[in-house]
């Protein structure tokens, strides 16, 4: 158990990011002066004026604590067991407020394509991928950008408008925000911007509001914006992706950033009872030993058509499901399997051949990572506008032509005996291409070539091939 909650390390953090000093994770030793925390006053139709340094500060959904029994015992009465059965039933009744989920259908079709991209041709190498990260951090992109380049963003979203986007968004937020004691599910969103940069306010409102976003200012490429931007995804992720957090960083031509992440961690809700060395054979014909979880008990099998799974619940909440592919089938085949995708989209409403068994489960204890360029995904995905001169990001600035200029997500995932852990981050990067310092290319007409030319609207006028520039 962590000595300090990620709730008050985050508090701490917020109390310490007016973008002025300098800190790292890990209980490295910070500034002894502390500056001034100023809060985003937000007003309809006004833009910051450069060099602003104020912050808007999120209000995150509230969590009922589990119960304790510990929290109703005194040594004089003994245990008080109708206030523990009230806390219990406060507790529950929380979880269930949000039991319509039809805002998973409308994902349906962007986890199945997403997750296909994300793990497909992975060369025998691990992939993780955190769906609800990237999910949020479109949502977010949605809100400041406009006209083609949102819609392309909403329809790889699978909703039809921005007060659906916001809607789906507040429900996975409401749904997966946990921090009672029981299960820690903290998602968490943010956007950094630049000191030097004029910006919207009503955005950054939109942005909290519908996404708990916080909103920082800082200079840009500094070591210490940069500082402060590295602790806040590592105290986001517990501190499980610190090496990936590293690779990250503003540069002085970055104007807007904005992040998602996610840190999970649930027990099971029966430990696996032992671990035995067996043999793993991986993807290449090559093979080797390693630690196998291992227990038997009672539990459904789905039966696919290439592919068999099992699952295995969490204490008060959440499952974990492993879909194997059958003998000879290989990982990208099951990935083009429509009715793998399918399930892997959405594994809790399927209408697969099933049945109860006594399941001997042999699962090896794993700890796997990754970092993936997400610009070529939300390609594949039909987003395409927000990377080119034709991006629009009116709703957050008028100054400049901005461009989605970087998107990273990295992603881990561990389990043993115990449980399960799991952080995963989204960063999106943007650039004012009248900042952005180009490489230089020459282009060398000095063989033959050809050329067209259009008019204005883009019809062709005249083409043809040059072999001799002289006649």
């Amino acid at each position: 158990m962590r000595k300090k909650s990620l709730f008050k390390r985050l508090v701490c953090l917020a109390l310490t990011s007016c973008m002025l000093v300098s800190f790292t994770a890990c209980g490295s030793k910070t500034e002894d002066k502390e500056p001034e925390i100023k809060k985003e006053n937000v007003s309809k139709k006004e833009e910051t004026p450069l060099g602003s340094g104020n912050v808007v500060t999120a209000t995150y959904p509230e969590t009922v604590k589990y119960p304790s029994y510990d929290d109703f015992y005194t040594e004089k009465d003994g245990y008080d067991f109708d206030a523990y059965n009230e806390a219990y039933d406060a507790w529950a009744n929380s979880r269930t407020i949000f039991e319509d989920t039809a805002y998973i259908g409308k994902m349906k079709e962007f986890l199945a394509k997403s997750t296909k991209l994300m793990l497909k041709d992975s060369d025998g190498a691990n992939r993780v991928y955190s769906p609800i990260s990237f999910y949020l951090a479109l949502g977010m992109l949605s809100e400041i950008t406009d006209t083609d380049t949102r819609k392309e963003i909403l329809s790889a979203m699978g909703v039809e408008s921005i007060e659906e986007a916001r809607e789906v968004a507040n429900a996975l937020w409401k749904a997966n925000y946990k921090d009672d004691g029981s299960i820690t599910s903290i998602l968490g969103s943010s956007v950094w911007l630049s000191n030097t940069f004029p910006y919207k306010k009503d955005a950054l409102d939109n942005l909290a509001k519908y996404y708990y976003s916080s909103s920082f200012s800082g200079e840009m490429g500094s070591l210490e914006y940069n500082s402060i931007f590295k602790d806040w995804l590592n105290a986001q992720t517990g501190d499980l992706l610190t090496d990936m957090v590293d690779s990250l960083g503003f540069t002085p031509e970055t104007v807007l950033a904005l992040a998602t992440t996610v840190y999970y961690t649930a027990t099971w809700q029966d430990e696996f009872y032992e671990t035995e060395e067996l043999t793993f054979k991986k993807a290449d014909g090559t093979s080797f030993n390693t630690d196998f979880l291992k227990e038997r008990g009672k539990n459904t099998v789905w039966f696919g058509k290439n592919f068999t799974a099992t699952s295995k619940s969490f204490l008060n909440g959440g499952r974990m499901y492993f879909i194997l592919p059958n003998s000879g089938v290989s990982t990208n085949d099951l990935l083009d399997d429509e009715e793998a995708a399918s399930f892997m989209a959405d594994p809790s409403n399927t209408d697969l051949k099933s049945g109860r068994y006594w399941v001997n489960m042999f699962v090896p204890k794993f700890d796997v990572s990754c970092q993936t360029d997400l610009k070529a995904v939300m390609q594949e995905l039909g987003i395409e506008k927000v990377m080119g001169s034709l991006a629009d990001f009116s709703p957050v600035s008028d100054y400049g032509e901005i461009v989605l200029s970087s998107a990273s997500h990295g992603a881990r995932v561990l389990i043993d005996e115990k449980g399960c852990k799991a952080a995963a981050f989204t960063v999106m990067m943007m650039e004012n291409t009248a900042f952005v310092q180009y490489d230089e290319y020459d282009f060398y007409a000095n063989r033959p070539f050809f050329f067209v030319i259009t008019g204005n609207d883009g019809s062709i006028l005249f083409n043809g091939l040059v072999n001799c520039p002289v006649e």
